[in-house]
């Protein structure tokens, strides 16, 4: 199981003390409510009618009245903090479930699409089935204690006596995602008049051009953002993306590529690509734009062909590594602003110093040789 530890706490201070309560009162029919469930006991809805009996206000259960359970701090300082409840006055003729001590358990939770699975114990045992499959409804922003807090709420509902304490997320092949692993809020770009999601993005730290986009979209958003790239006006549109908000600026010059999502909803993916990616010859500079994944044997071939496009002789393909690193220190390369299913994205400079730094290093360095196949 590929899948990634975010979240572990113990659950025996609390299981402990629910041990020696139940003992100490065995007649007592403890409830839980949604907003803080304890599977294993009865659930009691955040939305049941208030009765106000003798001065005092209970709820309406199927099983009957309830009352909030008076727990000392002192005696049972994590129960005191569950809002829980006694059945004080039961129907008459209503069978009251049994109350079950929960056990610790494991949850595993697909972060996209909100599967969950839930395990005995709190850690994961390789070969084991799980006891509760469902799905969650997921908040907005993944948040360990809440994505818990669902899951107990659904074995609760399901009146199955387990506790997760420990929470694992299954890894996802998502372009957007945390240092952690799991989906970050997608970034976007927005013209004033459209706002769209983003696949990928690579912007020109020095001029903040647009270099890459790939974007999703109905067919005429889509064309609301190349409209606003595709012009000599150098319209401003907004770049979102996790601790980033940047005013960017189009370089005019782009080659398009679409591709059919949904045709019946005119749904389609867009790639906007700067012509200075992909030409053969550039006058100022050229860009380096490959895709996430790639090796570093195609990633140093892709380097020296972009190289060549701003200098007037052929690079041979196994020098790519070492004129990347020299031309970083010189100032010559610099990363670009880039994410989602980019996985290198630079600018590389057309200068006459690049014909200095390939002399100093056919001097001084053994290893940088012109192949057999060239000489």
């Amino acid at each position: 199981m590929d899948a990634v530890l975010t979240f572990q706490d113990s659950a025996e201070p609390l299981l402990s003390e629910l041990r020696a309560y139940t003992a100490q009162y065995p007649e007592t029919v403890l409830m839980s409510t949604e907003s803080q469930p304890l599977p294993g006991l009865p659930l009691v809805s955040n939305r049941s009618e208030r009765v106000v009996h003798n001065y005092r206000t209970y709820i309406q259960t199927p099983w009957g009245l309830a009352a909030p359970a008076d727990i000392r701090y002192y005696q049972y300082p994590t129960l005191s903090y569950l809002g829980l409840y006694i059945l004080s006055q039961p129907a008459p003729d209503t069978a009251v479930p049994a109350s079950v001590l929960p056990e610790p358990a494991t949850a595993v939770v697909q972060p996209l699409t909100g599967l969950a699975e839930v395990y005995l114990g709190d850690t994961l045992v390789p070969g084991t089935d799980p006891v509760w499959e469902g799905k969650l409804k997921l908040p907005d922003r993944w948040y360990d204690p809440q994505v818990l807090h669902l899951t107990r709420l659904e074995l609760a509902r399901a009146g199955i006596p387990l506790y997760p304490t420990t929470l694992f997320a299954h890894r996802v092949a998502y372009p957007w995602l945390t240092p952690e692993g799991l989906p970050a809020i997608t970034p976007t770009i927005a013209n004033g008049e459209v706002c769209l999601p983003l696949i990928g993005y690579a912007v020109d730290p020095d001029t903040n051009e647009v270099v890459y986009l790939n974007l999703v979209g109905h067919k005429t958003a889509a064309r609301s953002i190349w409209g606003s790239l595709n012009t000599m006006h150098q319209r401003k549109l907004t770049l979102s993306a996790p601790g980033i908000r940047d005013a960017v600026i189009s370089s005019h010059t782009y080659t398009t590529h679409t591709a059919i999502v949904d045709a019946d909803t005119g749904l389609l993916r867009m790639q906007i690509v700067d012509r200075r990616v992909c030409s053969a010859e550039v006058t100022d500079r050229a860009y380096l734009v490959t895709p996430a994944g790639l090796d570093a044997a195609a990633l140093d071939a892709a380097f020296t062909a972009r190289l060549t496009a701003v200098l007037p002789v052929g690079i041979p393909a196994p020098w790519g590594a070492q004129l990347r690193q020299a031309g970083d220190d010189l100032g010559l390369v610099q990363a670009c602003l880039s994410g989602g299913d980019v996985g290198t994205a630079y600018a590389l400079t057309a200068d006459e110093q690049w014909l200095e730094v390939l002399q100093d290093l056919l001097h001084s360095d053994p290893d940088f040789v012109i192949p057999a196949q060239l000489s």
